[in-house]
């Protein structure tokens, strides 16, 4: 006797999902600048998503901060990804940009080591790998340099 598939509808509805990673510059020429420019971005999807929103990015000084900062005044929920332990992580920067971001970890849905202490630059490259494959909308913080202005000038 053939077996007959029945269709089942479901009441159960999953919300849709928006993840947004962030990658940007270490060094920013005008912080408060960038600082509201992320909020306004984030202000605006946050109103335009009808389901589940939160953030992914590192904590490391600069853009980073700036974006998962932004996140929890908007109260978006965050996940940081880090490219070392925290113990390693934590020489990369100064006592008071060290503070910042242990106040944005602690305040993160999760935070999770992406990258190997031993390999420093390495544990980096992963980390934003892992950030752009955990997203499906990546903000940049480009702060304009172009290519020729970061190579050494050629001899003829």
């Amino acid at each position: 006797m053939p077996l007959r598939q029945q269709e089942t509808k479901s009441a159960v509805r999953l919300p849709s999902v928006l993840v947004i990673g962030f990658t940007g510059h270490r060094d920013l020429a005008d912080e408060p600048k960038c600082r509201a420019l992320i909020c306004d971005y984030l202000r605006e999807r946050k109103a335009a998503t009808s389901g589940i929103i939160y953030g992914v990015s590192s904590a490391a000084a600069g853009g980073d901060l700036l974006f998962a900062e932004s996140c929890i005044e908007l109260e978006i929920p965050l996940r940081v990804l880090l490219p070392l332990p925290q113990e390693y992580f934590q020489k990369d920067f100064d006592t008071a940009t060290w503070l910042r971001a242990a106040q944005v970890m602690s305040k993160a849905v999760s935070v999770d080591v992406t990258g190997n202490h031993e390999l420093r630059e390495e544990g980096y490259y992963e980390c934003g790998i892992e950030t752009v494959q955990q997203s499906q909308l990546m903000i940049a913080l480009w702060m304009g340099s172009r290519r020729e202005e970061w190579e050494e000038p050629r001899k003829l």
